[in-house]
């Protein structure tokens, strides 16, 4: 889906120049660096382990020019996670797995984008940092911000997403309204077994039977 969207991603005019600047950085920052200024996109691969996490940040603001607006939103995502700030000089690839994934959500974050792309963030993350990654989603999406979530687990559909898309064998089955697509009907089909779902405080999951 995601491969999909970045195919329909304007070009940014500055693309020829941003990626001359980042030839001077590759001893440091490894390849697959890519910015835009109103998309973020975050997948498995995480941050530039090399560089500090303070670096990473403002590589992620690296197209923006403001820097009062970039120094506000460095302090935005300190605040959601405060563990980056105690450790703004520490180099990344010393953190684990999930602050990882906290430091290439709030990486995404730095480029101030409309629409911020998630690509099964909470793979291979203990319980609790997927509790507190999926609070910033939550957090992220009502502050007027755009989430493209990509996710095998119904669990993790936060309760403001609104629209959801069903897949199966890489096909869409089902595209529409949250509250419309998830049924009991609609979900059986899915998994091709009798499926019972059960709502709590906008979250749902799905149970077998």
């Amino acid at each position: 889906i995601l491969a999909e969207v970045d195919r329909y991603a304007p070009p940014e005019p500055s693309d020829a120049a941003i990626a001359r600047e980042l030839d001077g950085l590759r001893g440091r920052f490894p390849s697959g660096v890519a910015f835009d200024t109103a998309l973020a996109r975050l997948g498995i691969d995480r941050a530039h382990v090399r560089g500090t996490l303070r670096e990473n940040l403002r590589m992620g603001a690296y197209t923006r020019h403001e820097a009062d607006g970039v120094a506000k939103d460095l302090e935005a995502v300190f605040g959601y996670f405060p563990v980056l700030k105690e450790r703004a000089d520490q180099r990344a690839g010393s953190l684990s797995g999930g602050e990882q994934q906290m430091l290439a959500i709030a990486r995404a974050l730095m480029a101030h984008p409309d629409l911020v792309l998630l690509d099964e963030p909470s793979l291979g993350l203990a319980p609790q940092i997927i509790e507190k990654i999926f609070e910033i989603i939550t957090m992220i999406n009502r502050e007027g911000k755009t989430v493209l979530l990509v996710t095998h687990h119904l669990h993790e559909i936060p309760p403001e997403i609104e629209r959801v898309v069903l897949l199966k064998g890489g096909e869409i089955v089902a595209d529409g309204a949250k509250a419309n697509l998830l049924t009991n009907v609609n979900l059986s089909r899915l998994f091709d077994q009798p499926v019972t779902l059960v709502r709590a405080n906008g979250w749902y999951q799905a149970l077998p039977g």
